[in-house]
């Protein structure tokens, strides 16, 4: 209910998120080459389910200050989130990128593995959720912590039809 003036002069610490949305918006229309706002604004929007605002702003950030995992795994999960949990050509297309970057890394397998699932690709699903429970690894350090091994090995007797393990 307040002029844009008053609600801009206010500091940001008093300000609602919306507000402080829109003076990042109000600022990158003004600035659209400042790659660290577009990095800033869209993990908010993903994070708001505003997941197509999220899609694009990763990739202006992206084309502004190049790939990186955040910003890989952002692009990737946004339009993931967009598609209901859906594996999209987009979202394959980052976390691919993201592998290339860092291979050991378990989301984009895990993606990855669920998108050939969600092809009807049962053997390379199988093999992928395999491969993952094999290496053991979250990143090729750490160890899998027992929910996420327990998901997959959910994941992978949906598709072998064999019972996962207790």
């Amino acid at each position: 209910g307040q002029p844009f003036a008053e609600r801009v002069a206010r500091p940001a610490g008093d300000a609602p998120v919306q507000e402080l949305i829109a003076r990042v918006e109000a600022r990158l229309r003004e600035e659209p080459g400042d790659g660290q706002g577009w990095t800033v604004l869209a993990p908010v929007y993903l994070k708001q389910g505003r997941n197509h605002d999220a899609a694009r702003a990763y990739g202006r950030a992206i084309a502004l200050l190049g790939e990186n995992r955040v910003r890989l795994r952002g692009l990737a999960e946004a339009p993931l989130a967009a598609a209901n949990g859906m594996v999209v050509q987009p979202a394959r297309d980052a976390f691919r990128k993201l592998l290339a970057k860092q291979p050991k890394l378990i989301a984009p397998r895990f993606w990855l593995a669920v998108g050939l699932e969600q092809d009807g690709k049962r053997d390379a699903a199988t093999t992928a959720y395999q491969a993952i429970l094999k290496d053991g690894t979250v990143d090729g350090k750490n160890k899998l912590p027992p929910t996420i091994r327990h998901m997959i090995e959910q994941r992978l007797a949906a598709v072998t039809g064999k019972a996962a393990a207790p």
